[in-house]
């Protein structure tokens, strides 16, 4: 799941793999390019459980892989193959 608050609670046989860190909250959601190819996945997380969580927090972050996903089909689309120095995720103009 994209928002978990407490990964401590997740029922028995969830399949979620060993971290080297305590994890208690938790957001989650793939890059996706425009060409429907999964660049990697834009996590959050909390050591402690984080109750407060919300899908409008979910949708932030979201929101946040669109942008990353729109730099990195920008730093291809211009022949690189490691981002540009100055990268940052400032919104883009509209073209």
């Amino acid at each position: 799941p994209g928002l978990i608050h407490d990964v401590a609670q997740l029922p028995a046989g969830t399949d979620v793999p060993p971290t080297p860190v305590q994890v208690g909250g938790h957001l989650s959601t793939p890059i996706v390019l425009k060409t429907g190819e999964t660049y990697g996945t834009l996590c959050c997380f909390s050591a402690q459980p984080r109750p407060e969580l919300r899908a409008h927090d979910l949708d932030t972050l979201k929101l946040c892989a669109k942008l990353v996903a729109r730099k990195v089909e920008l730093t291809r689309g211009g022949g690189f193959s490691e981002p540009p120095a100055d990268w940052s995720l400032e919104p883009l103009a509209p073209t």
